[in-house]
């Protein structure tokens, strides 16, 4: 979560659908931005919740291919659990402080995170979407990983900010082969039917 008051805007962070580049951009752009580690993932509804001033600002966050997200949020945690098997105090410290890593670093693998992680772990079936909407309000602008670059692009022009003269690739996850390698039928058509608001709104397929 960003907020800045002097250009009016909230950008809401989905996760892992590039919101660190997108938070680097705007963090390097606004000199009053605002929005703390702790809040980083706070839904439209809980932001407005806490501060209901931020209904008139303009609002704004991304979407992603919801199959391509799954496996880059296992892929990201994943690689925490192997590096915290070796010692890395970094991985150990985020296994312990947060319960998402805690619960998923006891999955044997990735059908286990898509069949049983959304059960135990309501964030992991939350439809991007949702988290973009309250019955009273949508966000303004929704643009996608897949077109991030020309996404933050258009977000600066709107704002009436410089642009960017480089889009950094902030805390991306890293698997080998394509998305669509970790897949089976049935996890498959598990994440389409967690994610069918997304992907009837956005178009997404497998």
């Amino acid at each position: 979560m960003r907020v800045s008051d002097s250009y009016r805007f909230v950008y809401v962070h989905n996760q892992k659908t590039g919101g660190v580049t997108m938070e680097t951009v705007l963090d390097g752009a606004v000199p009053d931005i605002r929005g703390d580690r702790p809040k980083r993932h706070l839904t439209l509804s809980q932001i407005l919740e806490q501060e209901p001033a931020l209904n008139d600002y303009w609002i704004f966050g991304v979407v992603r291919n919801p199959w391509a997200r799954m496996v880059s949020w296992w892929s990201m945690i994943h690689d925490g659990v192997t590096r915290a098997a070796q010692g890395e105090k970094g991985a150990v410290k985020r296994i312990q402080k947060y319960p998402v890593w805690r619960t998923v670093s006891t999955y044997p693998d990735f059908e286990h995170f898509i069949m049983k992680g959304p059960a135990e772990i309501p964030r992991l079936g939350e439809a991007q979407l949702s988290r973009l909407q309250t019955p009273q309000r949508k966000a303004d602008y929704i643009g996608r990983t897949e077109t991030l670059t020309d996404d933050i692009a258009a977000i600066l022009v709107h704002l009436g900010l410089p642009p960017s003269k480089e889009v950094p690739r902030k805390n991306a996850s890293s698997h080998a082969g394509t998305y669509r390698d970790f897949y089976t039928p049935m996890t498959r058509d598990r994440v389409a039917e967690l994610y069918a608001p997304d992907i009837d709104e956005f178009g997404y397929d497998f």
